[in-house]
């Protein structure tokens, strides 16, 4: 939890756009500044995925065997039950499946709660939430869910599209210099935002 990193999609991956240390003397400036370097790649809201730092995440890994959806629910929340400081209720997960393992990651409700007020609260349209697991931790992207704002952020009808990997940056993205007072600035395409707590 040492600062906050911007990704853009890129097509081989993710791309760092700008990192702000949570130290940082003005962290609302930088945190504009950030947001505006976005809006320049991509021209309207801000659109993001939060990705939720690893350690607010529990990662487990459990022996389901060939159990089915049932069984395999309540093996899962059998594990959970008392695994971390949080109810069953207080609690979203999401799981992988690997042959007879289940690999599972879940995260406090309020951790999510308090990632989009924090977001939305310096001008970012955060519609889901996902992971970075270390290797070895998750197969995939855990992803989840959407937002309390993806509704009234997405068109209707749209919904989040998970993704099947997880980020991977794989370089820097090349921003355009802001416009001069008066000038405007013309972005041609379309990508995704990233913004992760924890990364920087």
């Amino acid at each position: 939890m040492d600062g906050i990193a911007l990704f853009h999609r890129a097509p081989a991956g993710w791309d760092v756009v700008g990192e702000v240390p949570l130290d940082s003397a003005n962290l609302p400036a930088e945190l504009a500044r950030l947001r505006g370097m976005a809006e320049r790649l991509r021209p309207g809201p801000a659109l993001c995925k939060i990705v939720v730092p690893n350690d607010q995440i529990r990662y487990m890994h459990i022996a389901t065997g060939w159990a089915d959806n049932g069984e395999r629910t309540a093996m899962v929340e059998a594990a959970l039950d008392g695994a971390t400081p949080y109810e069953l209720d207080e609690l979203s997960y999401v799981c992988a499946i690997s042959g007879e393992t289940t690999h599972v990651a879940a995260v406090a409700r309020e951790t999510l709660d308090e990632a989009e007020e924090f977001a939305t609260s310096h001008g970012f349209a955060p519609v889901s939430f996902v992971a970075m697991p270390e290797k070895g931790d998750f197969l995939g992207e855990p992803f989840f869910g959407e937002t309390a704002a993806a509704r009234m952020l997405l068109a209707t009808g749209e919904r989040v599209e998970p993704d099947y990997l997880a980020i991977a940056v794989v370089g820097r993205a090349r921003v355009p210099a802001a416009p001069e007072d008066g000038g405007e600035t013309h972005m041609a395409g379309t990508t995704d935002t990233a913004a992760a707590p924890g990364q920087a």
